[in-house]
């Protein structure tokens, strides 16, 4: 499972009871989960900060447990910033 780079204060404390860890998600419902605009996530994969895509034909799909480990950093960026 690869880390990512992001911290963030804002919402998604519910995400991962959403996420199942084997399921694979198209970016709306990526988005519906992890609180940022399209141009950020777009922006964040060209930054190494979300994960890249999977590829079926035409379709973009994120593994479930690609984006949980993406919220995992985030609360332990937030864990680290309220010291």
């Amino acid at each position: 499972m690869t880390q990512h780079n992001i911290c963030t204060d804002g919402p998604g404390r519910r995400a991962e009871v959403l996420i199942a860890p084997d399921g694979l998600y198209r970016l709306n419902e990526v988005l519906g989960r992890i609180p940022v605009s399209k141009p950020t996530w777009y922006l964040g994969i060209n930054q190494g900060r979300f994960p890249r895509p999977l590829k079926i034909g035409r379709t973009s799909v994120w593994l479930g447990s690609d984006l949980l480990a993406v919220i995992a950093h985030a609360k332990a960026c937030r864990s680290a910033t309220e010291l």
